[in-house]
């Protein structure tokens, strides 16, 4: 049995002399509920407590234990943190404790993470030691991190939970690469990652606050809520070189970053005179696929010759039991909107997700169906073949009957005939 355990059991007790009875007592001396429980029966079998009742006491013998061992107990409590291979229960607390200490998620009361946190007030110096290792550097591979605080006698999980303190305070002021990937945000699931592989990880202590265009701006900030807004534009607009110079250099320099914190400090200003052509640059992505549908609409309608797509399609069904194209046939069945009308266009593949070759495409395929149609269109308008409203609405109804109604029908026309 660890002695040293037996001596934190019994000063517990010392304190305490409850502390048997107590529901919660598990990880508040740093051992578990089944540590203390074998520690309580050692110390019944050596006669370093004795039982009364239900009450607990400690014999001369425990007391000289305490006495001797007092002054051995390392400042750090949780015994798990000093065993050299990380517990898979040790590690489910420390990402618990992570989801706390970056997201605010409420710790469950007396748990390992709890103690974990209280844990941390022990590490006034160790704290200090790191944030003074990190926060003096410009930029850090955390491997080295790892080397540099292991190669102090320190357990891993005592080295991650220390990170863990000081990138959840400084989260703020540095940017976090994963393998030489810009990341946006510090998550629990990175510090996860961290921990498992810190070489390929690094953390650059940022200039917070700059000036672009004559403007004063927290550099870390803007560049996330730019780094945001391309990752919310549409695929379109991304692929495009339809786009006015300026905007298109814009676009090509950003998602070329190697270092999106360079943008601010010193690419964008070679593109922008102003913070009013940046703004534009950016309405001009974000409009792109709007302004796009407008154009490919308005492409169809002049092809087509009409003024709608309801018209267009009114226009198709007038005709279409004389419309031996396929494509064509099924285009008329495509004509509820202008994003419909594309998808089918280019084989069934969306107009967010097109690229310049796309746009190309539709306008050739438009054309060459819009020709079809008309030639069809026309041919039966100069043959006086084209059928009567009511005529076309009385063979819509006769094509809904049965082939038995239909042979009934047949006779009786037969009949007047």
């Amino acid at each position: 049995m660890e002695q040293n355990y037996v001596a934190k059991v019994l000063l517990a007790l010392a304190k305490d002399e409850n502390f048997f009875s107590q529901k919660n007592k598990n990880f508040s001396i740093g051992l578990s509920e089944n540590d203390i429980k074998k520690v309580k029966n050692y110390c019944l079998d050596n006669n370093l407590i004795e039982k009364n009742d239900k009450n607990y006491t400690i014999s001369v013998k425990g007391l000289k234990l305490i006495k001797n061992y007092k002054d051995k107990l390392r400042i750090t409590n949780i015994e798990y943190l000093k065993v050299e291979k990380t517990p898979p229960t040790l590690t489910k607390a420390i990402r618990a404790l992570a989801r706390h200490l970056i997201e605010d998620e409420v710790l469950k009361k007396d748990s390992l993470e709890e103690n974990l946190k209280k844990e941390l007030l022990n590490f006034r110096e160790l704290k200090k030691e790191v944030e003074n290792y990190i926060y003096n550097r410009k930029e850090i591979n955390l491997e080295e991190y790892f080397d540099e605080f292991l190669s102090k006698g320190l357990t891993k999980s005592i080295v991650s939970i220390l990170l863990l303190n000081f990138l959840a305070k400084y989260k703020n002021e540095f940017a976090f690469y994963e393998k030489n990937q810009f990341e946006l945000d510090f998550t629990p699931l990175m510090f996860d990652r961290m921990v498992v592989n810190p070489k390929n990880f690094e953390i650059k202590k940022v200039v917070l606050n700059s000036s672009f265009l004559n403007e004063k701006i927290n550099i870390l900030k803007e560049t996330k809520k730019l780094i945001l807004k391309f990752q919310s534009l549409e695929k379109i607009a991304l692929k495009t070189n339809f786009l006015s110079p300026k905007t298109l250099k814009f676009k090509n320099i950003v998602l070329n970053a190697k270092d999106p914190m360079q943008l601010y400090l010193r690419d964008l200003e070679k593109i922008f005179k102003n913070k009013e052509e940046f703004s534009d640059s950016i309405v001009e992505l974000e409009n792109f696929y709007i302004n796009l549908i407008q154009e490919l609409e308005k492409f169809v309608l002049v092809e087509f010759r009409t003024d709608s797509l309801f018209n267009l399609k009114n226009r198709f069904d007038r005709i279409k039991q004389f419309i031996n194209n396929k494509e064509l046939l099924i285009l008329g069945n495509n004509l509820v909107s202008i994003e419909r009308f594309s998808t089918y266009i280019n084989q069934k593949r969306v107009p967010r997700d097109w690229d310049d070759l796309d746009i190309s495409n539709f306008k050739l395929k438009t054309k060459e169906l819009a020709q079809i149609f008309l030639i069809i269109e026309s041919t039966i308008d100069s043959s006086g073949c084209a059928i009567e409203t009511v005529t076309q609405n009385l063979v819509n109804e006769i094509s809904k009957l049965d082939r038995i109604q239909k042979n009934i029908l047949l006779r009786k026309v037969v009949q007047i005939d």
